[in-house]
């Protein structure tokens, strides 16, 4: 367990955390969704994990593709060791 910077929002409908530590990329669908029941966020968005050196991105996602057989397309990546953006 890790503290997570705080959320920094973007533009209307776009946020970013940064996250200084690896995390595993088979949870994060998971918790993102849970989190965002939580808060009674129901409409739909989208996933990037970006690099912060250089801005390329990890693994992304649409939140439908939770819902579809095949789940998201970047599952069972690991991740590689640096500062990460979550967006």
């Amino acid at each position: 367990m890790s503290t997570i910077p705080p959320v920094k929002q973007i533009d209307a409908n776009t946020f970013s955390i940064r996250m200084e530590h690896l995390f595993d990329y088979e949870q994060l669908p998971h918790l993102l969704k849970q989190s965002l029941q939580m808060q009674h966020i129901e409409r739909g968005y989208n996933v990037t994990v970006l690099r912060c050196d250089n801005g390329e991105v990890q693994l992304g996602y649409n939140f439908l593709e939770l819902e579809g057989k095949e789940g998201v397309t970047c599952g069972g990546r690991t991740q590689e060791k640096d500062v990460t953006n979550f967006k």
